[in-house]
């Protein structure tokens, strides 16, 4: 028991350290990515957003911090022959291998809580923020070129003059694709209509329909002083909710009751998220128990040389975690099999590293 609390003591000290880093580096690449995205919002956005998007990162986090603790704690003991010392004293390999299966079942517990509730609100209350932010800046629109999205409007403008947008571009879509394009000299939104205006003068008008196949006809190109065009965002803070804004139940009910009908797409986009997050929850346990058995049998005992030995698993699981997300998503193939994709092949590997210890 003494030798397994100082293992695990170590995994934790170093667990803990490379969770608050790669949390600061993830918070801060993926706030700047929305901030570029949206840069007429400004800083006061930014901070807004942060929470959220700590929300999202954080099971990422989860997991590399474990696998690159373990790596680095193992390679140690084992480049110091501290584990050829416990083996010489008759003490069982699996007795040091007790604390990592320990901090897997324990990240595996914690991860299935924020899959299934941390990362939903967070994902929902990022939206609500980019809504209301946006509605906010049309309101009184920054100087400078910008780039917006809300629901189906895509709004871009080159400039800004006594609160009235310069060459301003709009791309509304529909449910099957692309529907009107316009193009005017200048535009502004009036909020004082239900639901807001966009007018937008001396503007080029084309209309679009898309086929069955995708493929997108011009029905009308036209030239008008002055077109209003409805911008109906909906009530802000109460959006549907979309299958990553669910908790597991709320997502598995509404795949039960039919809600998606006959929209295969949306249907396997809604069971492949439900299946990802069973995924994610049981992915720190297996990829703590390679990354060991990876350390063990690496004997660095350098930190740079373990985290190194640390990257091959963590690489191996997020690409083929992204692939099977993505091929179940297109209905490659099922749900099931894309999102456990990662995982099997991670159980394949650990079981191979471990049974090779067993046998030295």
């Amino acid at each position: 028991m003494i030798l397994q609390r100082y293992i695990l003591r170590e995994l934790a000290a170093t667990f803990l350290f490379i969770l608050l880093v790669t949390a600061a580096v993830f918070l801060v690449g993926a706030s700047f990515q929305v901030f570029r995205r949206l840069e007429g919002l400004g800083l006061a956005f930014l901070l807004r957003t942060m929470p959220s998007v700590m929300g999202y990162v954080l099971p990422y986090a989860l997991l590399i911090a474990g696998g690159a603790s373990a790596t680095l704690v193992y390679a140690r003991l084992s480049a110091k022959n501290e584990l050829t010392a416990m083996r010489t004293s008759g003490i069982h390999i699996w007795k040091a291998l007790a604390p990592a299966v320990l901090l897997g079942i324990a990240l595996g517990l914690l991860s299935w809580w924020i899959n299934d509730r941390v990362m939903p609100f967070s994902h929902y209350q990022k939206r609500v923020v980019i809504r209301s932010s946006i509605v906010e800046l049309l309101q009184s629109p920054p100087a400078g070129n910008q780039l917006l999205s809300l629901e189906n409007y895509r709004i871009s403008y080159d400039g800004n003059e006594e609160g009235e947008m310069r060459s301003v571009f709009v791309t509304v879509l529909n449910d099957k694709g692309l529907d009107l394009q316009l193009h005017a000299k200048s535009g502004n939104v009036d909020f004082t209509t239900d639901p807001p205006q966009m007018i937008l003068r001396q503007c080029n008008v084309k209309k679009f329909t898309t086929g069955g196949e995708g493929e997108i006809r011009t029905d009308s190109d036209t030239f008008m002083e002055e077109y209003a065009l409805s911008l109906d965002f909906g009530e802000i803070a109460q959006r549907a909710k979309g299958p990553r804004d669910m908790s597991n139940g709320e997502l598995a009910a509404t795949i039960e009751s039919g809600a998606y009908g006959r929209n295969h797409r949306r249907l396997q986009d809604a069971r492949t998220e439900l299946f990802s997050r069973w995924a994610r929850s049981a992915a720190p346990l297996l990829l703590v128990l390679v990354c060991a058995s990876v350390g063990i049998l690496t004997r660095r005992g350098s930190k740079l040389a373990g985290l190194g030995a640390s990257l091959p698993p963590l690489l191996l699981y997020f690409v083929l975690s992204m692939f099977g997300e993505g091929a179940g998503g297109g209905g490659g193939i099922s749900p099931f099999a894309g999102a456990f994709l990662a995982d099997a092949a991670l159980g394949v590997v650990a079981l191979g590293l471990v049974a090779t210890i067993l046998r030295q």
